[in-house]
């Protein structure tokens, strides 16, 4: 099985469990799952930077990763609502979704350089441009659904400006600290764990649990700032 097709059915099956989650008692198992996933992403992570030892180069950027889950998750597990959420996820994966699929049919027709040749090699501008385009209409949709409570001018525009973008630091910055720690799948160190083997089967193709939630918890935590400046 390609890597596309265990992308494609671990990521129907975690949309299923989510969803089913966010249905029941006002999203509070969504909240429970979330957490959970959370800490298996710090899992994930400290297990991979133990065995590259301690006080190398990527401390900072496994640092940097800890505390932007811990917050990210904090935030969306106990200061949104069940349509704050919603809205993270929205603007967080219809750039996902679109950097994906315009980046895949339109990649090196439009630019040859890389945004990040070493970092991530494989992402191109024209998935950037697709991505921050998928992004304004996420956050158009939020704005219309009013998933978000406040209607200031200067929020919404400065969050459908750079809200995509705050989007690829989170998933730059995760992939910034798996390239420090020499690895390309984060989660393969907890599958050899038998106890977390069945639950981090559903992330294979995807990198790990902490490469579902990077983009999330950076909006969640931009969203989360933006809140309280305005």
């Amino acid at each position: 099985m390609s890597d596309l097709h265990k992308r494609v059915i671990s990521g129907i099956a975690m949309g299923l469990i989510a969803l089913a989650a966010f249905i029941f008692w006002d999203g509070l198992p969504f909240k429970i799952i979330y957490g959970l996933v959370a800490l298996l992403a710090l899992a994930e992570l400290l297990a991979n930077y133990h065995i590259v030892r301690l006080y190398t180069k990527s401390t900072f950027y496994v640092i940097l990763e800890c505390l932007m889950t811990i917050f990210g998750a904090y935030v969306i597990c106990f200061h949104f609502s069940r349509a704050a959420i919603i809205a993270t996820i929205v603007i967080a994966f219809t750039n996902d979704i679109g950097a994906y699929f315009v980046g895949k049919f339109l990649h090196g027709k439009c630019f040859k350089s890389r945004p990040f040749p070493t970092t991530s090699p494989n992402k191109s501008w024209e998935g950037l441009i697709g991505g921050a385009i998928f992004g304004i209409i996420g956050c158009v949709i939020c704005l219309y659904l009013d998933l978000i409570p406040t209607h200031n001018t200067v929020f919404w525009s400065i969050l459908a400006l750079t809200g995509w973008l705050v989007a690829v630091v989170g998933d730059w910055l995760e992939s910034k600290t798996k390239r420090k720690l020499g690895i390309k799948d984060s989660g393969d160190i907890l599958r050899e764990m038998p106890i977390l083997r069945i639950a981090e089967k559903i992330t294979e193709g995807h990198g790990g649990f902490l490469d579902r939630i990077d983009s999330l918890n950076a909006v969640a935590i931009f969203i989360f700032i933006l809140l309280q400046m305005f």
